[in-house]
């Protein structure tokens, strides 16, 4: 007697290893002058992982306490 035929799950949602925060510490980290291949060999990521981080949170990776100065205030934290 065959058994019936139940598909499996061909996509699952991905697991996520690293925090933003701590993609905005490697951005951090590449920023104060760390070679990205170091970075990526010590973190286990591919360049193009660290490109993508850069492209999506870069302009977020040089504010330090994650929240935006106020509009008037120019002077850098």
């Amino acid at each position: 007697m065959a058994t019936p035929f139940t598909p499996r799950r061909t996509r699952r949602a991905a697991r996520r290893r690293f925090t933003e925060a701590q993609i905005l510490g490697l951005l951090r980290e590449a920023a104060a002058g760390t070679p990205v291949m170091d970075l990526c060999w010590n973190h286990c990521i591919s360049r193009s992982t660290f490109r993508a981080w850069k492209a999506k949170y870069g302009a977020a990776s040089d504010i330090e306490t994650g929240e935006r100065a106020a509009p008037g205030n120019t002077e850098r934290i």
